[in-house]
């Protein structure tokens, strides 16, 4: 059963493994799959992807916490800094516009964006920003 992401499942995936990624360019989308320790499997689903980074993703890449803007009161400069890596690459850091920066900023406090932050315990880290996040899970 396909939900919409909610704060209650953030904490379901600590120690969980990233199994796949997905990424449908022509539909703005991305699936990232996902082993919880109890063997169950998860999947995200975002719909809507403005800026996307995933960095240091290897054979086992396990996640310390998933944090999304919704659920989590980040800081201005906290969400900032989120915004300009998703947007950026390893060598070289890509500024938005002041205007762009904004705007994002303003979407993302109005709820018209969320900011999806997957933090690794080895592996894999990810910010996502993207306009809808949601959840399905299967045995």
């Amino acid at each position: 059963m396909v939900q919409e992401f909610v704060s209650a499942d953030a904490s379901e995936f600590h120690d969980s493994e990233i199994s796949s990624i997905e990424i449908m360019k022509l539909e703005n989308e991305m699936r990232i799959s996902f082993l919880m320790p109890s063997g169950i499997h998860a999947c995200l689903s975002i719909k809507k992807i403005r800026f996307a980074r995933i960095t240091d993703f290897v054979m086992q890449n396990v996640v310390s916490e998933i944090r999304t803007s919704k659920f989590e009161n980040f800081s201005k400069e906290k969400l900032k800094g989120l915004v300009k890596w998703s947007n950026s690459f390893s060598e070289v850091e890509i500024e938005l516009t002041p205007d762009s920066m904004k705007t994002c900023l303003e979407d993302i406090g109005n709820g018209r964006l969320q900011v999806l932050a997957i933090e690794p315990s080895r592996g894999a880290e990810a910010v996502i920003v993207a306009e809808r996040i949601f959840v399905s899970w299967c045995e």
